[in-house]
């Protein structure tokens, strides 16, 4: 007992009145909290004595909301552009691309051709145009790419075939550069 005596100085009971009055703010609204419990009344819409009615919602109906689906919001003028019905398309025959074969690149795993369509080039700004990189199965202006020969490709669209070589001396004749 004297040495605790003596261990104490004014700093540790600052710390300790300190700790209290801490202690006695935060146990205090603890011990005093009204725990109250309203068991909700059974009957839809009942009130009980000393509380209010609650307010009624309102909920807009369906038809309240065709107006955002007529309009859309990604237009300009608010309207749904038109379909044109594949009918159309089909009366018509498609255009015949002027393909041009740059190279081919053949390998264990498959192979790549770089095939350009003068009628409908890929350009992109800043770089003017570009070749198209197809593999097999892959599609350049409605044309899939059936096989790689080291010097010439195969398309075909339906049962039209198109072979594209690669030593074609009038579809080089415009290089890309």
């Amino acid at each position: 007992m004297g040495y605790f005596l003596r261990s104490i100085n004014v700093l540790n009971i600052i710390l300790f009145g300190v700790f209290a009055v801490s202690a006695c703010y935060l146990i205090s609204p603890l011990l005093h909290m009204d725990t109250g419990y309203v068991v909700p009344s059974a009957v839809k819409g009942a009130v009980r004595a000393g509380q209010e009615a609650p307010a009624q919602s309102w909920a807009p109906a369906a038809p309240d909301f065709t107006i955002i689906a007529e309009q859309n919001l990604f237009n300009p003028e608010r309207k749904i552009p038109v379909e044109k019905p594949a009918n159309a398309a089909e009366g018509k025959p498609l255009p015949k691309p002027e393909f041009v074969l740059y190279g081919t690149l053949i390998t264990d795993e498959g192979g790549l051709a770089y095939i350009e369509d003068k009628k409908s080039p890929l350009s992109t700004p800043g770089r003017g145009k570009r070749v198209s990189v197809l593999r097999k199965g892959d599609s350049l202006s409605g044309f899939v790419l059936r096989s790689i020969e080291p010097d010439r490709v195969v398309l075909s669209r339906g049962d039209e075939n198109v072979a594209v070589s690669l030593n074609d001396p009038k579809a080089r004749s415009q290089n890309l550069f």
